[in-house]
């Protein structure tokens, strides 16, 4: 016989929220694991809103793991199926990760609007400050930074000064966007916040992204050194926790950084890292970034 709280629904909520603090820390599979504890509690105790919201959460697992492909198809039908506000747009922002994932950014920005729209029904500014992230994600990697920056901004409006995940990814980019279009000083300060911010939480996980982005923008106002310092630790740990679209960012803005100082066998050994572990179909990419000035034309949130 079951325990009395393993049968409540105090239990299946415990259960979701520990997952969402295994997916802030970067711990995917225990949280995969959780959540399958959770959706299995749905389909012995709980209705269908339970069960649709243990998979979405499974599915943003899965999606963030490179397997979401299968999930899109499940997650579109609760989209249409499910009357309530929040399953659906769990669904439609799980979407949304899903295609930008995948590159199709005009995918992922329907499917973030879409996602919005849900979040405010909700009334839930969470999930409305996610939203406005994800818009801003859509948009940003589609070269849009005026605009992605007003989503951002719009993200932070939202969430107010409380300390989260969300929070320091708004705050990283919106200074990468300040960066892109030469506001260094507004960037800087809200690259080395949204730093500041991560180490408060603890989620250490995701420095590989702002040291990287404070990499480039050392680069861009030509402190080589700063940005070398930021650019290493950037791949060092970006490499000791498999983020292998930071190691990619890495290689390629310290090659930038190695070519500016004159360094050119340093510049060439990174970007031939980068052709061999990323790019091995392109053999002439490492050529071409030695000879061509690429910076200004590559967006790292587009980097692929």
């Amino acid at each position: 016989m079951r325990r009395p709280q393993e049968t409540s629904i105090e239990h299946f909520e415990s259960l979701r929220r520990r997952g969402h603090e295994q997916v802030d820390q970067g711990r995917l599979d225990e949280a995969l694991a959780t959540y399958d504890e959770a959706l299995e509690w749905a389909q012995c105790h709980g209705d269908q809103r339970t069960a649709d919201l243990a998979f979405c959460n499974r599915a943003a697992v899965l999606v963030a793991q490179g397997d979401g492909r299968r999930m899109v198809g499940p997650l579109r039908l609760i989209l249409l199926r499910s009357s309530d506000s929040t399953v659906r747009h769990l669904a439609a922002y799980n979407v949304s990760l899903f295609y930008e994932s995948a590159g199709d950014h005009q995918k992922g920005l329907f499917y973030a609007r879409l996602a919005l729209d849900h979040a405010t029904n909700t009334g839930k500014s969470e999930f409305i400050g996610r939203s406005h992230n994800r818009i801003g994600n859509a948009l940003i990697a589609q070269s849009y930074f005026d605009q992605a920056q007003a989503s951002y901004l719009r993200a932070l409006e939202v969430l107010g000064e409380e300390p989260s995940l969300v929070r320091v990814a708004n705050l990283n980019n919106i200074g990468y966007c300040h960066i892109v279009m030469g506001s260094y000083e507004a960037g800087f300060e809200a690259l080395f916040g949204s730093l500041r911010l991560l180490r408060k939480l603890k989620l250490f996980e995701w420095e590989s992204h702002i040291r990287n982005d404070l990499c480039y923008a050392y680069l861009e106002i030509g402190r080589i050194e700063h940005a070398r310092r930021h650019g290493l630790a950037a791949l060092a740990d970006a490499e000791k926790r498999g983020k292998w679209e930071q190691v990619k960012n890495s290689l390629y803005l310290l090659g930038e950084v190695a070519k500016e100082a004159g360094e050119s066998l340093d510049a060439y050994s990174y970007f031939s890292r980068l052709r061999d572990e990323f790019y091995p179909e392109k053999q002439f990419i490492a050529d071409m970034l030695m000879t061509v000035d690429t910076r200004q034309l590559v967006n790292l949130r587009a980097l692929g």
